[in-house]
């Protein structure tokens, strides 16, 4: 799935179209927070959360550098 035109504001794609996004991207959805997504690579691990304005990524895991 491609999203609209990367210069477009986060808040103007439709919610459904970022979480089917995230789910091609190998992203999971937090079951007790479903605003936060999961996301897995071999060298690093990290956390989004999607808020009314905001967007917020906090890497768990990191490789060197």
């Amino acid at each position: 799935m491609v999203l609209p035109n990367p210069d477009t504001p986060l808040y103007n794609h439709p919610l459904p179209e970022i979480e089917n996004w995230l789910l091609d991207l190998g992203c999971q959805q937090d079951r007790k927070q479903l605003n936060c997504w999961n996301i897995e690579r071999p060298t690093w691990q990290a956390e989004l959360c999607l808020d009314v304005e905001d967007l917020s990524i906090r890497y768990l895991k990191a490789g060197e550098g």
